[in-house]
């Protein structure tokens, strides 16, 4: 586990993961950056990196980031 600030770079990789085009994309793209930005996450179960980037789960308040986001599971 790795607690850390992420970048203005990682946080926009992140919103990258959000489909553009569906309904409440902007609205999910808005929270994201109001729940995350400047602030403290961790990150756990490290997969792979691909394509220069790491793959893990982002934890922010002991909650996985997935979570605050059930419409962009898969």
């Amino acid at each position: 586990m790795v607690k850390r600030k992420l970048t203005e770079k990682q946080i926009k990789n992140i919103q990258k993961l959000l489909k553009e085009g569906q309904p409440g994309y902007q609205n999910a793209k808005d929270k994201l950056r109001k729940l995350i930005f400047e602030k403290e996450v961790e990150l756990k179960n490290f997969v792979d990196i691909d394509y220069d980037r790491l793959v893990c789960d982002v934890y922010f308040d002991g909650k996985n980031l997935a979570d605050y986001f059930p419409n962009y599971k898969e």
